[in-house]
This record gives C-alpha cells, structure tokens and sequence, in this order.
C-alpha cells in the first residue's frame, strides 16, 4: 500500500527486507534511517496518511502523521521514517483491509468477519474499538465524503453489506443500506469520494461499479 502526505509518498510492503521506504517523487525510493519501535517486523498491510494537527512524538509535530497496519501491530510516524508502536485495544484486526483519516480522525476497517471498526482521535498513538450493528461482515473499504463515512463489505450471502454513519467521531450510529433491485449487493472491495459522488467496485458481481449521489442512501 502507499500513501502520500505533506511533499512525501510512504509505501508499506508485506514481505522483503525494506517493508517501509518513502520518496518525495515517486520515482527514487529509500529505506535510509528507517526504523520502528521495538524493531517490529511485520507484514504490513495499509498505509494512510491524515493532517493530524496534535503533538508530535520528538519529530515533526503538527506536521500530520502516518499510520500503517499489519495484522499483529498498528504503528505511526511523524515522517515516514522513525515509527512508534501504537496501542489497538482490540485483537481483532488480524486482516487490516482499509485505513483512512477523516475529520480528525483515523479509522481502521478489517476483513475478518467482525462487526467493529477501529478509531483513533490521537494520530494513530491510541485507538478505540466501536461496534458496528450486526451481522458481521468481511469489511473492506471505508470512504469519506460530505460529513459521512461509507463502509463496504464482502460477504457471501445475500444481506446488504454497506453501511453509513455521519456520526463522527464517535461513530456510534450506522445505517444498513439496500444497493437496490437488480444489484447484486455483496462482495464490494473498494470505495472512493469525489466531487460528490461515492464509488464502489466489486469482484465476481455483474455489476461491478456503483455509485451514490446522496451520501450513500441510495446506489445506481
């Protein structure tokens, strides 16, 4: 995975010997002074970066930070470059499929059958488990736009798999949304905002896009 913020691309490798490098161009990469908090090794999974505006960790303060996840440890970094650990207060993120930041606010979404989104209001450093209505689903994209988060899942059966919450941060109130008649409804892999519309892809569905003008509530 790879993200980038203020003038630095971060990408994140699940395998190798340099799983963590940054570039400011894309093009010429380096793993130079790269370290990680107790010397963690892991399959990292997801990369995201948000404007995070609070203290800083002895680097860069105020200058936004990034988070990436594997499936055993959350770590960040005011740089790209010296990680910390971070404190997840849930084992239930074992497949980490979607990190992103909005409002303040770093979410986490993972794959593994659960009905639970991870949050953090502190850059990354602490995080809180927040429950998501039942069924549990394999979620795997989160997305932000106009005041509210869409979440999308995999999942085999037939149930709607997308959810919406415009209660941020807390994120405690979620809405189950139908995508409709003549649409398959499942195994969604992932979503974007722009310009006022959502858009989600899927795999092994016959209609593979779908897209949302109205913050989610109804999909074409």
């Amino acid at each position: 995975d790879v993200a980038y913020g203020n003038g630095k691309f971060v990408a994140v490798a699940s395998s190798g010997t340099n799983r963590i490098m940054y570039s400011t161009d894309g093009i010429t990469w380096s793993y130079e002074g790269v370290t990680i908090e107790n010397s963690h090794v892991e399959a990292w999974r997801r990369v995201a970066y948000g404007d995070y505006m609070g203290g800083g960790t002895g680097t860069a303060s105020g200058q936004g930070r990034w988070v990436a996840a594997s499936a055993d440890e959350i770590i960040y970094s005011d740089d790209g470059i010296t990680w910390y650990e971070s404190t997840p207060s849930s084992t239930n993120f074992g497949n980490p499929e979607e990190i992103i930041y909005a409002n303040g606010t770093f979410m986490l979404v993972n794959a593994d059958n659960v009905n639970e989104i991870l949050t953090s209001i502190t850059g990354g450093k602490t995080w809180v488990k927040v429950n998501i209505p039942a069924p549990n689903y394999d979620y795997h994209g989160l997305a932000y736009g106009n005041n509210t988060i869409v979440a999308i899942a995999d999942t085999p059966g037939t149930d709607p798999c997308i959810r919406i919450c415009t209660d941020l941060p807390d994120l405690a109130t979620w809405t189950t949304v139908s995508v409709g008649s003549g649409l398959d409804g499942k195994q969604w892999e992932d979503i974007a905002y722009g310009n006022g519309t959502f858009v989600a892809v899927g795999r092994n569905v016959t209609q593979n896009i779908i897209y949302s003008n109205d913050d989610g509530l109804t999909w074409t």
